[in-house]
Parts: structure tokens; sequence; C-alpha cells
């Protein structure tokens, strides 16, 4: 096992990923403020409030400061656009023997086009975001010790 696990709530599905899922997007190290291609990137179903991503490590990392970007506006190949809140707010958790422990809170209050999550580092294996709303999308998810 060398990649990562990547679990979600819920996830808006369009025409290219109706057969596939976009949570991979969130680790294949493309950052855009505004994909080119709209399937590119994740995005919450309108129906979930409070929805949450998981992603679990093969091994224990140490994790200190996660780089969330979100997705401005993204553009179908019909001329149709979408803009989103870029205003993201949320609380990261870790797992710590078998139950999940807040360790940071965020409120992303600009338009700014990476979020930065500092913590004290941890050994974790386990961790998710937990989101406030779901009127955003996401083109990538990155985790580092420092």
């Amino acid at each position: 096992e060398y990649f990562p696990t990547l679990k979600a709530s819920s996830e808006l599905k369009e025409y290219f990923t109706l057969n596939s899922d976009t949570l991979l997007f969130l680790i294949d190290g493309i950052c855009e403020n505004k994909p080119l291609d709209a399937h590119m990137c994740y995005r919450p179903s309108n129906n979930d409030k409070k929805p949450e991503i998981s992603i679990s490590f093969p091994q224990e990392k140490t994790v200190g400061r996660l780089v969330i970007f979100p997705v401005e506006q993204i553009s179908f190949y019909c001329s149709r656009t979408i803009n989103f809140n870029t205003k993201i707010s949320g609380t990261v958790q870790i797992m710590q023997n078998s139950k999940w422990i807040d360790i940071a809170k965020f409120n992303n209050s600009s338009a700014a086009s990476q979020i930065t999550i500092n913590f004290t580092p941890a050994k974790i294996k386990d961790f998710r975001i937990i989101f406030d709303s779901n009127n955003f999308a996401l083109s990538e998810i990155e985790a580092y010790q420092k």
C-alpha cells in the first residue's frame, strides 16, 4: 500500500465523473483555483450540510501542516461556469486511541488561493477535515511535517 485512502461524506458527480470519483484529484499534485476541466476537483453534494473528507496514510506520518486549495470557479465545455465560495471554515481532527480529536480550526476569511492550517506536529495515520458548509470545491489537499 503506497497511497493514502480517501473517503468523503458525499460527492457531487458530473457527466465525466458519473462512473468514477473525484477524490483522487485531491492528491494528484495539481493545484488550480480555476480548473480548465470541471471534473478535476472535489465538490460535496448539495444536501450534505457538514461535509467531511477523511484521509488515511498507509503508515503513520508526522504531520503539522495542511494546505487546502479551494476552487474559485469551474467551467464546463458547454460554456457554463460555476463560482464557489473560497471563504471556507472547518475543523481538522486526528484519530488518537480510536477517537477523533480536534487538532485545529480554520476560517479562511479572505479569497486566498490556498488555506494553510498549522498545528502541533503529531504522528498520525488518519485525519479528517469537517467543513462548516457545502458551497465549495477543492483541487488539492496537501499534508506536511512542518
